[in-house]
């Protein structure tokens, strides 16, 4: 299969054919767990693939079956969704999945004595601890063929601490799940308002952007250390390259003063910075044809687009813990559907352990922490939406009267900016007669 259109899931369907054998569309197979088990004992997949297909079938049988959404959608949309018309606007089917993994359960739980009755070298696993691990780093949103290298054996004898790791993560990675949702409701509003309103906006950028720099060029103008246009000029000029260079630094967003102090917590920020190097080296390697290719061509578009996009969210982190588990989690996400595009495409998938649970250099959580990095991220997305005018900005989308009024006051905003740049424009004009007046005297 070529070119099919797949986002962070990657689905049941396409598991269980290969190659040429592929189904075109993703669709739902409505396995029971008895049946793909003796599948994946027939295939030779190891406990750990084994256990994540059959999460895998939990998952889409919960969200397809049970509410009605297409696994195509899922498939090509990914897991999060944005539903202007709903009460919910955001949030990812993930969230459902993990609140009611109460009614798989028993499922879960009879699937593994039949593996371990087929493999009983099973019995030293412990399943809880395997199911945990699945769960807390969204391993069955992958292709299984990407675990095939792991050993369950890992998952023998594992420690009280380790255990509690898991838990924290687990509970941290559905609160990060949801805040991501989150930001690209935001990103996805800012994008819909903008071209609705797209001839307004761009002609009334325009105009402020002049009117600023006028507002400069007066200031210029009253200043008695300029005597002439050409002095005038030359310091305006000036004015405007040192403003280019810093462009950046005042496009910035200052977060809250507490966000911006340094966390005492040195080591975990060492840590996260370790595992995000990590993450963005992984997507890199596994868009490696984007950086060989040499010719100008648009072999992989898909590829490029979403290296530009997962370099965008490495190099752009806002200081804090908690934003840099928010970009954690959204590289995670982009690695997952590289992945995924990679693999539906025929390309090879370059695979690590980004958990770092294998060598043992997985994030360490303190348990009081985990409600402060989600707390800060709430209050630090709400402000977002405050300097955004999110809520605003969706009446304007859905209204089409609001949406008149709003067009309406655009337009009464530009006419007011151009009365303004009139009036600067004269008094800047004055003020440099009034300077060759007194030049003559």
């Amino acid at each position: 299969m070529k070119n099919y259109p797949i986002n962070n899931y990657y689905p049941l369907s396409f598991e269980l054919k290969d190659g040429n054998e592929r189904s075109t569309k993703p669709q739902t197979t409505n396995l029971h767990v008895e049946e793909l088990l003796r599948w994946s004992i027939d295939k030779g997949l190891n406990a750990l693939q084994v256990v994540a297909l059959i999460m895998k079938n939990a998952f889409e049988g919960h969200i397809c079956v049970m509410n009605g959404v297409p696994v195509e959608d899922i498939v090509e949309q990914g897991t999060g969704y944005v539903d202007f018309n709903a009460d919910k606007k955001f949030g990812d089917l993930t969230e459902s999945f993990s609140e009611n993994l109460h009614l798989f359960r028993e499922g879960f739980e009879t699937a593994w004595e039949m593996l371990v009755k087929h493999d009983p070298a099973l019995q030293k696993v412990e399943y809880g601890v395997l199911e945990s691990y699945i769960l807390a780093f969204q391993l069955f949103m992958l292709p299984v063929s990407c675990l095939k290298g792991m050993d369950p054996e890992i998952f023998s004898d594992v420690s009280e601490y380790r255990k509690k790791q898991l838990g924290f993560h687990q509970d941290l990675n559905g609160s990060l799940i949801k805040h991501v949702a989150c930001w690209e409701y935001i990103e996805m509003v800012d994008e819909s308002y903008y071209e609705k309103f797209k001839d307004l906006i761009l002609k009334l950028e325009s105009r402020q952007n002049t009117l600023m720099h006028l507002k400069t060029k007066l200031e210029f103008a009253n200043d008695p250390e300029i005597r002439s246009e050409d002095e005038l000029n030359e310091q305006y000029f000036k004015y405007l390259v040192y403003r280019d260079q810093t462009e950046n630094e005042r496009k910035t967003i200052k977060l809250r003063a507490s966000m911006e102090e340094v966390d005492e917590n040195k080591k975990l920020h060492a840590s996260l910075n370790a595992r995000l190097k990590s993450l963005y080296r992984s997507i890199s390697k596994n868009c490696r044809e984007v950086h060989t290719q040499t010719d100008g061509g648009s072999e992989y578009p898909e590829l490029k687009k979403n290296f530009m996009t997962a370099s965008n969210i490495y190099h752009n982190l806002s200081p804090g813990i908690a934003n840099q588990l928010l970009q954690y989690q959204r590289l995670l996400l982009m690695l997952f559907r590289i992945i995924n595009y990679r693999k539906t495409n025929g390309l090879p998938v370059d695979f690590h352990d980004f958990t770092g649970w294998c060598d043992g250099k997985t994030i360490h959580l303190n348990e009081e922490e985990v409600p402060k990095y989600n707390h800060d991220l709430d209050t630090n997305l709400n402000i977002i939406m405050e300097m955004h005018g999110i809520r605003q900005k969706v009446r304007y989308i859905q209204d089409e009267e609001l949406a008149s009024i709003h067009r309406e006051y655009l337009g009464r905003q530009q006419e007011f900016i151009d009365n303004h740049l009139k009036d600067i424009m004269n008094e800047i004009k004055e003020a440099m007669q009034n300077k060759m007046k007194f030049k003559d005297l």
